[in-house]
C-alpha cells in the first residue's frame, strides 16, 4: 500500500472520529477484587503443574494488532475508518516504539513479525493473565479458558492474603535488571513489609538484558538475547520464576 492511499486512510479515520467521536473499547471481563485475585494466583502457585501468569504490554500488543492487521485478508476501509479493523500496513511508528519503549531489535519488518509469531504461540498458554488492555479482546477465543484479574492485582499488597506466600519454602528464581539490588534487598525484607507479604525462600536471580531505549547489548538481535536468558534459566533449578524483563518476559 502506498504512502497516499495510507494518508488517505488515516485521515478518512480522524475525520470519522471527529463527527462520530472515538469507539469506546473495553477489554475482557476480569477479577476486580483483591483476596479473589490472590487466591486464584496462589491456587496456580501452589499446583504442581505448569502455569502461566502473564501480562500484555501495551507496545508489544499494539505491535501484534497491527501484524495481525497486516496478514488479514482484505483491506476492509470502511471498518477501519470506523475504527474497528487494525490497518493493513505496518506502522513505522509502532516499529520505532518497540524498539524504544519495549527494546526489540533490530527494528524492522521481518524482525517484528517474527516476534508477533512467537507471542501469538504463547498466548494460548496463559493460565491466568494480568488485564487491562481493550485490545486483549483480539485473543477472546484464546483466552476463554484464561483466569483474567485486572493488572494492578498482580501487585500483591492489596490482598489481605497475598499470593506470595505461596513462595515460603520454594526455589525462586527473579529475572530482573537489577538482580543484585533484589538480592540485597531480599535480605532485609523484615524490615520492609509486613503481613509475611516476603516469607523465607531460596532466592535466586538472573540479571535481565536491557536493551530499552536503544541501550547497546552484546547481540546481534532480540531473539539472540532471550535465548541467553533461557541457557541461563536452563541451569537453575526452580520451582516458581518471577520475570520482570519487559517485552522479554512474555
Amino acid at each position: 500500500m502506498n504512502e497516499l492511499s495510507i494518508t488517505v486512510a488515516k485521515t478518512l479515520r480522524r475525520l470519522y472520529r471527529m463527527i462520530f467521536g472515538e469507539m469506546v473499547l473495553t477489554g475482557p471481563k476480569c477479577i476486580l477484587e483483591p483476596n479473589s485475585a490472590s487466591r486464584q494466583i496462589q491456587f496456580f502457585l501452589a499446583n504442581d503443574s505448569p502455569a502461566m501468569i502473564a501480562r500484555f504490554g501495551s507496545t508489544e500488543l499494539t505491535c501484534i494488532g497491527n501484524y495481525l492487521g497486516v496478514k488479514q485478508d482484505g483491506k476492509p476501509l470502511i471498518s477501519f475508518i470506523q475504527g474497528k479493523a487494525q490497518p493493513w500496513w505496518w506502522n513505522r511508528k509502532i516499529i520505532q516504539q518497540m524498539n524504544i519503549n519495549a527494546g526489540f531489535f533490530p527494528n524492522n519488518i521481518p524482525a517484528v513479525e517474527k516476534f508477533s509469531e512467537l507471542i501469538l504461540q504463547d498466548v494460548p498458554l496463559i493460565d491466568l493473565l494480568g488485564s487491562w488492555l481493550p485490545d486483549e479482546t483480539l485473543f477472546e477465543n484464546q483466552l476463554k479458558a484464561t483466569t483474567k484479574v485486572h493488572l494492578e492485582l498482580l501487585n500483591p499488597y492489596f490482598s489481605s492474603s497475598p499470593w506470595t506466600q505461596a513462595l515460603e519454602g520454594k526455589r525462586v528464581l527473579v529475572i530482573h535488571p537489577f538482580a543484585r539490588t533484589i538480592e540485597a534487598q531480599y535480605k532485609k525484607r523484615h524490615l520492609i513489609f509486613k503481613n509475611n507479604l516476603l516469607p523465607a525462600f531460596e532466592l535466586k536471580t538472573i540479571k535481565a538484558v536491557q536493551s530499552i531505549a536503544g541501550e547497546e547489548t552484546e547481540f546481534e538481535t532480540w531473539f539472540e538475547a532471550l535465548d541467553h536468558m533461557k541457557a541461563q534459566m536452563d541451569r537453575i533449578d526452580y520451582d516458581i520464576c518471577l520475570i520482570g524483563c519487559g517485552a522479554y518476559g512474555f
